[in-house]
């Protein structure tokens, strides 16, 4: 990962998340290439807005969850691959 692109759990606290294309529970059916880790990626500004919606969200007794951010070319091109894959019944 570049230097550009942080973990948004390691600068945004108290963040939930679940990034399913780097598990099994997703649409595909199995990890998405490019996904090394279940966690969310973004850039330090998008960190500091997450920040600042967190801690209005807590204010209100809610939090927030986070299904997906930054998406690799790897990934992109992974979907577009099983877009063409015939259909198998369990994810298409």
């Amino acid at each position: 990962m570049n230097d550009r692109f942080v973990f948004v759990d390691e600068y945004v606290s108290g963040i939930y998340w679940d990034a399913k294309y780097a598990t099994w529970d997703n649409f595909t059916g199995k990890p998405v290439e490019g996904y090394v880790a279940n966690r969310i990626v973004g850039t330090r500004p998008l960190c500091a807005a997450l920040e600042r919606a967190r801690e209005e969200a807590t204010s209100l007794g809610f939090g927030l969850l986070l299904w997906d951010g930054y998406r690799p070319q790897r990934a992109v091109d992974s979907f577009l691959r099983w877009s063409k894959q015939p259909e198998d019944g369990r994810t298409k």
